[in-house]
Order: C-alpha cells, then structure tokens, then sequence
C-alpha cells in the first residue's frame, strides 16, 4: 500500500469516526434537552398546584436543572473545541495532499455565507438556551430558597 493510498484509508477512518462523533453529540445535546423541558414541566407544575412559594422541591428541581443547563452548556463546547482540532490539526492537514479538498471547501463555503447573511448556527443556539435555561432556573432557585428561608425564619431560632 503507497503513502496516498493509506492517506486515503485513514481519511476515510477519520471521516467515519467524525460521524460518529457528532451523532453522539446530538444524542447527549436531546438527552440534556429532555431533561431540562422535564425540569420546567415539574417544576410549572409544582408552582402552579403548589400555592405556597418557597418549596423545597422546586428548589431541588431548579438546582436539578440548572446542573442539566450547565452540562449542556458544556457538552456543546467541548464537542465543538473536540470537532475544530479533529478539523483543523488532522483532516485539514490530510487534505492538503488530495487533489480537491471537500472539508477545506466546505468550510470557505461557510465562512463566505456567514459573511454575506447574519445566520445562528446550530450550535450557538443550543448554548444560548443553556445560559437562558441556567438563568432561569437559577433565579426560581434562589426566590424559593429565600421564599422558604423567610417563611420558616421563626422556626430556625436565630
């Protein structure tokens, strides 16, 4: 086997793995969003049947959540920093050596079409509605924990 052609073989390898990557990122990205619609489902539901404010369990709910937020949060830049190095330190570089190069075009096509239109890419939502997400429930967390803080003050003997 030449040098071009094992560069083939490990493009491709390189390629399918690449794949397989950002499958399981948007597995684990609809895992964290499921977790966090659950989060705003039980915790709107606790405060819409619950008449008294300050709960313990939408406390724990909003901490649940904002833990869920921030993960996603998180998974989403790890995989997008993990994906540019895969890019730009080893496919890109394969490329160099092919007569056209596919992910090197493609990534000119998108910078040239960003350029021309203000798009929101996929990615860039996802993490914009964890920070939302993590500031919402962080604010339910601490107007309840205060809530409960300030209803059960005569009770802690201070």
């Amino acid at each position: 086997m030449d040098d071009k052609q094992q560069i083939i073989e490990l493009y491709k390898e390189f390629m399918y793995t690449k794949e397989n990557f950002v499958s399981r990122s948007f597995a684990t990205n609809k895992f964290y969003i499921v977790a966090i619609t659950l989060c705003f489902v039980i915790m709107a539901a606790l405060k819409e049947f619950n008449v008294v404010d300050g709960s313990l369990t939408v406390v724990a709910i909003a901490i649940a959540g904002f833990a869920f937020s921030l993960l996603l949060w998180a998974n989403q830049d790890a995989y997008s920093y993990l994906l540019r190095i895969k890019f730009s330190s080893v496919i890109d570089k394969m490329e160099e050596s092919f007569s056209f190069q596919p992910c090197i075009e493609e990534k000119k096509a998108l910078i040239e079409n960003a350029k021309k239109k203000k798009n929101f890419v996929f990615a860039n939502i996802q993490k914009t509605f964890a920070l939302v997400t993590m500031a919402i429930f962080l604010a339910t967390f601490v107007y309840d924990f205060l809530q409960y803080f300030v209803n059960n003050i005569n009770s802690l003997n201070l």
